[in-house]
């Protein structure tokens, strides 16, 4: 009795904190996004004042879920990468808040790919102001990004995650990198309780335990050794996607055990 009362009480404290999530995002979309396009005359700086109110907002959200018990995130706060310049971060997506965690711990030169149907909404004001990109974008103008100093962050499954967990990665992200150069930061997204607010959580109930979320970065991965090898890019570039997706599969397999060992003993 007293576990099905705090389920529902949980599942009420998610409902209420996307509410919040809601609320927020109107502002930032609109009244933020007003003012700074009013006061602030340079594209630069407009664009990571943005960034940072948004970053302010999700750590607010990800701060009241902890507090509430809707979910919990543990792991590096990524200050290391602080002053990483023309990078790629890439990034598994078993849930709807992979981007609001990921983004609320990058630095703040992070530019997104995201959905370009998204820009078919308000959205596209918002996408515009943080200064992201989407994935239907010119080539050119990612590489003009990355050469700029600008980091990108990327999903390269395109969507969330399958319900059966098997990591697929399109190839974009490894023609990017083999076109600019730029180093490949995997970051690993592990989420002990499957299934997790992957879809519309306005159709879910809250699970028996806490969900947590638990981050990890991996060794930067370099392209160079591709091009000295001459091989077809094409041919390469499918190689080198399926070795990341078995990287992602082995840590994410790792950390299951690890999980599932670490509730056992509870």
């Amino acid at each position: 009795m007293a576990s099905s009362l705090s389920q529902k009480v949980r599942s009420f404290n998610i409902f209420f904190c996307f509410g919040v999530f809601a609320f927020g995002a109107v502002l930032n979309g609109i009244l933020i996004y007003l003012v700074l396009t009013l006061c602030c005359w340079q594209r630069r700086r407009r664009v990571l004042c943005f960034r940072y109110v948004v970053r302010l907002s999700f750590r607010f959200f990800l701060k009241l879920c902890g507090v509430l018990r809707a979910f919990s995130v543990q792991g590096p706060d990524f200050t290391a990468l602080k002053d990483l310049k023309g990078a790629i971060f890439i990034a598994n997506h078993p849930s709807l808040v992979d981007y609001i965690i990921l983004s609320s711990r990058l630095p703040i030169s992070t530019s997104v790919m995201v959905k370009a149907k998204l820009t078919h909404s308000f959205m596209r004001f918002v996408i515009s102001g943080l200064g992201y990109v989407t994935n239907e974008c010119d080539p050119q103008e990612l590489n003009a990004i990355i050469a700029s100093g600008e980091n990108v962050l990327i999903f390269p499954e395109g969507t969330r995650t399958a319900p059966n967990g098997v990591i697929h990665f399109h190839r974009g992200f490894a023609n990017l990198a083999l076109e600019t150069q730029a180093s490949i930061f995997p970051l690993f997204i592990s989420l002990d309780v499957p299934g997790f607010l992957a879809q519309n959580f306005w159709s879910f109930r809250a699970p028996k335990k806490v969900p947590m979320f638990s981050l990890a970065l991996g060794q930067p991965i370099s392209c160079k050794e591709a091009l000295a090898a001459n091989e077809p890019r094409g041919i390469w570039a499918r190689r080198f996607t399926h070795q990341v997706e078995e990287l992602y599969q082995s840590h994410l397999k790792a950390q299951a055990s690890t999980d599932g060992e670490n509730l056992s003993n509870l």
